[in-house]
């Protein structure tokens, strides 16, 4: 089954955003103030967003604060996953959130946790498993 590649920021603002909406790139750049060279190179995906490109864009297509930063992290990620396949495939999963589970179903109570991390983990989830 051959996978289907990530959908890039860029291609998103191309497809979605300036094709509809017909602003050409050079238009967008002058209402959000940054040189047209940037929104080019992210629209044919040399260029990634950054936390200071998605505020623009989002202050400039009205979307939730996140979006553009969630589809190129999401992208990243599928990336990633598609270099590392085999070495990820070689990884075992830990055991000890299943032990963590088991415990604290059966007496109702945290267990005690040498790692400070992980007693962060549990009073986030308040003991609901």
């Amino acid at each position: 089954m051959q996978k289907i590649a990530s959908v890039f920021p860029g291609e998103m603002l191309q497809e979605k955003f300036l094709k509809p909406f017909r602003p050409t790139p050079y238009r967008l750049t002058g209402g959000i103030d940054v040189p047209a060279a940037l929104v080019c190179d992210m629209a044919f995906g040399e260029l990634a967003v950054t936390a200071e490109t998605e505020l623009l864009l989002y202050r400039n297509f009205g979307l939730s604060k996140g979006w553009w930063l969630a589809v190129q992290s999401h992208h990243d990620a599928d990336v990633a996953c598609r270099e590392l396949d085999k070495r990820l495939h070689k990884i075992a999963h830990c055991a000890q959130p299943d032990e963590a589970t088991a415990y604290c179903s059966l007496t109702r109570s945290p267990p005690r946790y040498r790692s400070p991390h992980l007693k962060k983990i549990f009073a986030e989830f308040n003991g609901q498993f």
